[in-house]
Formats: C-alpha cells, sequence, structure tokens
C-alpha cells in the first residue's frame, strides 16, 4: 500500500486528502464448486485500488457538518485468465458519499438533532462484469439529548435508519462459484440509553 495523505485545521474546521495504491491478493475457486471438495480457493492476481478521500468538518454555532467521498478506480492485474485483466473485482463501489448535520437545539439544552446521507456508486456481481447492482442512498435521522441523574451522565438516543425505507442490493460479494445479495435494511428505529457510572 502507498498513500500520501494531507490534514489541516483550524478554529472551527478541519479537512483531509488522501491519494492511495492499495495492491491485494485476488482469491478465486479454481474448480466446478457444485459439491463438496470440487474446488480450490487460491490467489490468482491481485486487486489493485487506485482512489482519492477527501473529507472535512465545520462547526458554525449551533451546527456540525461533515463530509466524505471517496473516488476508486479499482480492477485486476495479474490473473492467470488474460480476459479478467482489467475487470473490476466483484463488490466494490467505485464511488461513496457521506453527508453528516448536527443542530444544538438552544430552546432544549443537550438536545441534539442528526441527519445522515450514505450513498454507494454500483458494484460488479460476477467476476466477468457481466452483472451489476445498481447505486443507492440512504437518508437516516436521529437524536440525541445528554442529561445528568445525580453525579452521572445519561445519554438517551433516537435513531431513524433508512428513513424513506429504500429498497436496494447493499453488497454483492461473491465466493465458491456464487454470487450472495445482501440487501439494504428496511425503515429501522432504534433506541438507546447509556448511564456513565
Amino acid at each position: 500500500q502507498v498513500e500520501l495523505g494531507l490534514k489541516g485545521s483550524g478554529a472551527d474546521a478541519e479537512w483531509n486528502a488522501a491519494l492511495f495504491d492499495i495492491r491485494r491478493p485476488l482469491f478465486t475457486d479454481i474448480g466446478s464448486c457444485d459439491v463438496d471438495g470440487s474446488c480450490e480457493r487460491r490467489a490468482d492476481g491481485e486487486q489493485r485500488h487506485l482512489g482519492l478521500e477527501l473529507g472535512g468538518a465545520m462547526r458554525q454555532e449551533a451546527w456540525t457538518l461533515r463530509a466524505g467521498v471517496q473516488w476508486l478506480r479499482a480492477h485486476v492485474e495479474g490473473a492467470s485468465d488474460p480476459a479478467r485483466n482489467g475487470l473490476e473485482p466483484t463488490n466494490v463501489p467505485a464511488r461513496t458519499l457521506k453527508l453528516q448535520a448536527d443542530h444544538r437545539v438552544a430552546a432544549m439544552p443537550g438536545l441534539t438533532l442528526q441527519g445522515a446521507l450514505v450513498a454507494e456508486s454500483r458494484r460488479q456481481i460476477l467476476s466477468d462484469n457481466s452483472a451489476q447492482i445498481g447505486g443507492w442512498a440512504r437518508l437516516d435521522a436521529g437524536a440525541r439529548l445528554d442529561t445528568r441523574w445525580g453525579a452521572n451522565a445519561v445519554t438517551w438516543r433516537a435513531g431513524l435508519d433508512n428513513l424513506a425505507d429504500r429498497r436496494a442490493w447493499r453488497e454483492s460479494p461473491y465466493q465458491f462459484g456464487h454470487a450472495y445479495l445482501f440487501p439494504l435494511a428496511p425503515r429501522t428505529l432504534r433506541l438507546s440509553v447509556q448511564a456513565d457510572l
């Protein structure tokens, strides 16, 4: 792995940037894999991930904003089957975006409202790049209330993940001759309380 990164910060902001070149072994199932003992998993070439990652955060009065984005060119090199070289590896999105906003409510000290957007581009399902799952985006919302119970801090949290109840395939790992599709979780309510004793 080779990486070049820069970071900076000020009184109300911080940022980071990184260029990277990551090489990792590519494992392939050799054989039919249709019955027990009919295939073997072994290294065959490598995945090369060339990318740029940018991130930052800014605080302005009651607001805190965070953003992160990644561009990635992932491809196969050195595979024994020349037709695979240059293709995208399975289950790797080329673009990822994350945005988050927090707002401290002045009328109710200790209360913070939160919102987030996560988005990823399409992914390859099959190693020959003949099938893909589409990109997806998810909106989340939440609230956090910091209180005290005697001398102890108590934090209450509530969240609603996948606010729009978006339906999509989230991931597409490929193993042992089979593609697996994992769905994006449906709209989900989270409630929790944390007490520091």
